[in-house]
């Protein structure tokens, strides 16, 4: 069963890929374009670090949700969480009016 349906994870893999690789490009160069360029280091560094922050609690949380309910809890709580940045990013005046 799991031979029939290959094609199916490859094509969703590839295309999860190709969005991901599109939105870390247009992230990346809009940061260029704001930041003024003797604090690119400095933002960048910053940015990593919040970034990657939430990888031990986010792991740590998500396997004992994982554990105590399912691993559907961990799935479905992380997205509501990117839907939820979406939308405060989204609501962000500041974010919407850029023009540079």
């Amino acid at each position: 069963m799991f031979a029939h349906h290959i094609w199916i994870v490859v094509l969703f893999w590839t295309l999860a890929n190709s969005v991901a690789t599109f939105e870390m490009t247009q992230i990346v160069s809009w940061r260029m374009r704001v930041i003024p360029e003797e604090q690119i280091g400095r933002v960048f560094g910053a940015v990593r670090l919040v970034a990657l922050i939430g990888v031990v609690p986010g792991t740590v949380v998500g396997g004992y949700l994982a554990d105590a309910f399912g691993a559907r809890l961990p799935v479905v709580v992380s997205g509501i969480a990117y839907l939820l940045l979406a939308l405060v990013a989204f609501l962000v005046p500041q974010l919407r009016r850029d023009t540079r």
